[in-house]
C-alpha cells in the first residue's frame, strides 16, 4: 500500500545517525528553506552538505563546553532554521533537547529552565533574552544568541549576572577551532548514541494543570516517524514541507520535521502571520495544521472574493463540490483520496463538478500553492464541514489524534478511505483498550519513557499493564474510526446531571467566521455560559466592505491584528451578529447543551498572557482564572438566551 516497496527510508537508526545519512548521500540536495532577512521573496536555500557543517560546528562547540552525554539543553525559540541546527547538534553530542516556547511566561519559562537542569540554551530574538537573563537559573551557565543578525545585541554586565552571551557566529568558530585539536571526538560522540538514549525533553501544554516533562527517546521518535510515513504516500524530493507550527511542541517537529529527515524532503519556514504569502512562495506539498487554521484559511477565502459574480460561482462551486463528495462516499461515509484514483459521482454530477473545480477550485488551489498533496490537521476536533469543503475544493486533510505522550498519532485517517468528523483509525502498532468511564488506553513503541523529575506522575500515566492513560473519553465506532468525545476534565457536569462535552460546543462556534474563540462553562451550574473572543478583524472588514463608520478611538492595528476597546464589542452589530452565531450553535445542541448566557470579551487570548498553549489550545484554568467574577456575573444575570 502507498508504495510501501518504494519507501527506501523506513529505516531504523538514531537521529544523528539519520541526519549524517542526509549530509552522505544527499549533499546537493536542498534541505532547508526561508525568506532572507528583508526579503520578501527572496528565498535561501540551504543544502544539505551545508547544513552538516553548520551542525558540526555547532556540536563541536557544545562539546569544547564540556556538554556530556545526557545533559540538557534547551532552545528557545520561534520556528526558525535555526532551530533544526541547534537541534541535530545537541543531539550528536548525546545531550537532550529541552523544547521551550518562547511565548511562554517569564515564571514557565524559568520553571522548565530549572526543571530540566538546562546548562546551556540556544534563544532566538531579543525579547527572549532579555527575559531569560533576568530570570536566569543555577543550572544554566550559557547563552548561544541564534539571531536575528549574527552579532548578540548589547546587554547590561547587570543583567548577564555570570552567564557567558556569545553569538552563534562565535560558538560555530569556538566549534571549529576545538575541532581542530580534537578531529575525531564529534564523530565519536554522535556514534556512540543508542536509540534507547533519551532524545528530547517536551513540556506538555497543561490546559488544565501544571505542564510536565515528557522524555522520549531515539527510539520512540523514530518508531513515530516510520508510523506516520507509513500511512501516507511515497515522499520524494520534489515535496516540500511547510513548517510554521512551534517547534516546541512534538507535532510539528516529529510529524512535520521528523519525516521531512527521514525522507530526505526540503523544509521551507513560514509563519502564521503570513502563512498565505508563505504557502504561495515555497509552494508546499504537505504541511502540519490545527483546525483553527484550515477554518481561518477557508474564511480568508471566502472573504477575499470581489464582486457578486465572484462570490456567485464561489457558492455554485462549493454546492457542487459537495455534492460531488456526499456522492463519493462509500457507505461508512468513507472518501478514497488517494493520488490518481478515478472517482466519479454520477455522470450529471461529476460533469457538473467538473466544470466547476475547472472554473474556481483549481484556482484556489493555486492561491494555496497549486502543490498540496495532502496536510495533517491535529491538536483539536477538525469540523466535519470544514473537512468536506476542503475535499470539494481537491484538497485532502488527514485528520488525526494523539498527544506528546505519545509522540502524536494514536489514530489517523488513511487517505484512501478519510472519514469527515473522524479522528481516524487506529495506527498499526498501537493497541489500546476503553477504560469503564470511556476513557482510551493505549500502548507501543513510539509512548514517553517517563515524565522528567516526576514518578509519581509518571506512575499515575499508566496502567498496571503499561497502557497510557490518555485522559480523553472517546468513541471506537463499529468500523474502527475514533470519535473524541472530550477530555475527562473537559467534560462539563452541569446541576441538572446532565453531562455536556464542551468540545462539541466550541468546535461548532469555530465553524464561524466572526468568532476567534470560545469557552463554554457550565460546571455545577444549571446550564452553559460561553466566553467569546471576536474574530476582530472579521469584523472591522465587513463593517468597512458596508460602508459603517468605525472610530478610530476603538480600534488600533497591532501586528497582523487588532486591538480593540471594550466599546467596540459592546457595539449593536457586534452584539447582534455574536447572538446570530449562538443561535446558529444551538440550532445543532439538545436543550440542555444550549448556551443560555455569554460574554463578549474584547481582548484575544495569547500564548504571552498564558491562556493558549502552543497548539492554540485554550487553558481553561487560566481563562477561569481571570474571568472568574465574570462568569459570577453570567450566572446571577440568569438564561437571556431561548
Amino acid at each position: 500500500m502507498h508504495q510501501q516497496a518504494q519507501k527506501w527510508y523506513l529505516t531504523r537508526q538514531t537521529f544523528p545517525e539519520l541526519f549524517q545519512r542526509n549530509v552522505l548521500r544527499f549533499p546537493e540536495r536542498t534541505a532547508q528553506m526561508w525568506r532572507r532577512e528583508n526579503g520578501r521573496d527572496d528565498v535561501v536555500r540551504l543544502p544539505y552538505r551545508e547544513l552538516g557543517e553548520i551542525v558540526q560546528e555547532i556540536g563541536t562547540g557544545l562539546l569544547a563546553e564540556g556538554i556530556q552525554k545526557g545533559d540538557r539543553v534547551a532552545i528557545v525559540a520561534p520556528t526558525v532554521p535555526q532551530w533544526m541546527w541547534a537541534d541535530y547538534a545537541v543531539l550528536s553530542t548525546g545531550a537532550i533537547t529541552v523544547a521551550i516556547h518562547p511565548a511562554l511566561s517569564d515564571y514557565e519559562m524559568t520553571e522548565q529552565i530549572r526543571d530540566s537542569g538546562a546548562r546551556l540554551v540556544f534563544v532566538y530574538g531579543k525579547t527572549v533574552l532579555e527575559r531569560l537573563l533576568v530570570s536566569g537559573t543555577k543550572s544554566l551557565k550559557s547563552i548561544v544568541w541564534m539571531g536575528p543578525g549574527e552579532n548578540s545585541p548589547e546587554i547590561s554586565s547587570h543583567a548577564a549576572h555570570s552567564l557567558n552571551l556569545v553569538s552563534l557566529k562565535a560558538f560555530r568558530e569556538k566549534g571549529r577551532d576545538f575541532f581542530q585539536k580534537h578531529p575525531l571526538a564529534y564523530g565519536q560522540r554522535w556514534r556512540s548514541v543508542q536509540p534507547d538514549d533519551p532524545m528530547t525533553l517536551i513540556y506538555t501544554s497543561g490546559t488544565t494543570g501544571q505542564a510536565k516533562g515528557v522524555l522520549h527517546t531515539h527510539e520512540s521518535m523514530t518508531c513515530a516517524c516510520i508510523r506516520d510515513l507509513c500511512a501516507v504516500p511515497l515522499l520524494t524530493e520534489n515535496d516540500c514541507l511547510l513548517s510554521f507550527l512551534p517547534l516546541s511542541h512534538s507535532y510539528e517537529r516529529q510529524c512535520g520535521h521528523g519525516t521531512a529527515m527521514f525522507a530526505a524532503v526540503p523544509i521551507a519556514y513560514g509563519q502564521i502571520a503570513s502563512l498565505g504569502d508563505d504557502i504561495r512562495l515555497f509552494k508546499p506539498t504537505y504541511m502540519m495544521g490545527v483546525p483553527h487554521t484550515y477554518a481561518k484559511i477557508y474564511a480568508r477565502v471566502e472573504e477575499t472574493l470581489k464582486g457578486a459574480f465572484q462570490r456567485f460561482l464561489f457558492r455554485k462551486a462549493k454546492a457542487a463540490g459537495l455534492s460531488w463528495v456526499s456522492r463519493i462516499m462509500d457507505a461508512k461515509g468513507c472518501v478514497d483520496m488517494g493520488e490518481g484514483k478515478s472517482r466519479s459521482g454520477g455522470v450529471l454530477v461529476s460533469l457538473n463538478y467538473r466544470i466547476m473545480d475547472f472554473l474556481v477550485c483549481r484556482k484556489l488551489r493555486k492561491r494555496l500553492g497549486g502543490r498540496l498533496r495532502f496536510v495533517f490537521s491535529a491538536a483539536g476536533a477538525l469540523p466535519e464541514r470544514i473537512c468536506r469543503l476542503y475535499m470539494a475544493l481537491g484538497i485532502t486533510i488527514l485528520e488525526g489524534y494523539g498527544a506528546t505522550e505519545t509522540c502524536n498519532s494514536v489514530t489517523l485517517n488513511p487517505i484512501e478511505a478519510v472519514k469527515p468528523g473522524s479522528a481516524g483509525r487506529f495506527c498499526k502498532g498501537v493497541e489500546y483498550r476503553l477504560a469503564e468511564d470511556g476513557e482510551l488506553l493505549v500502548k507501543g513503541k513510539s509512548l514517553f519513557k517517563e515524565y522528567w523529575n516526576n514518578p509519581m506522575a509518571t506512575e499515575a500515566a499508566f496502567t498496571s499493564d503499561g497502557f497510557y492513560r490518555t485522559g480523553d473519553v472517546v468513541e471506537v465506532q463499529e468500523d474502527g474510526y475514533l470519535r473524541v468525545i472530550d477530555r475527562k476534565k473537559g467534560m462539563l457536569m452541569l446541576a441538572t446531571g446532565h453531562r455536556v462535552a464542551s468540545a462539541k460546543i466550541e468546535t461548532l462556534f469555530s465553524l464561524s467566521s466572526y468568532i476567534e474563540k470560545t469557552v463554554t462553562i457550565g460546571d455545577d451550574r444549571p446550564f452553559p455560559v460561553a466566553l467569546i473572543v471576536p474574530d476582530f478583524g472579521a469584523f472591522i472588514r465587513m463593517f468597512r466592505a458596508s460602508g459603517l463608520f468605525i472610530d478610530e478611538g476603538l480600534v488600533r492595528q497591532a501586528g497582523e491584528g487588532y486591538e480593540v476597546s471594550p466599546e467596540f464589542v459592546r457595539m449593536p452589530e457586534v452584539v447582534a451578529m455574536i447572538e446570530i452565531e449562538i443561535a446558529l450553535v444551538n440550532e445543532k445542541l439538545q436543550g440542555f447543551e444550549k448556551i443560555r448566557n455569554y460574554m463578549i470579551l474584547h481582548e484575544n487570548f495569547t500564548m504571552e498572557s498564558g491562556e493558549l498553549t502552543p497548539t492554540l489550545k485554550v487553558r481553561r484554568d487560566v481563562v477561569m482564572a481571570r474571568y472568574g467574577d465574570e462568569v459570577e456575573k453570567l450566572y446571577k444575570k440568569g438564561p437571556v438566551l431561548g
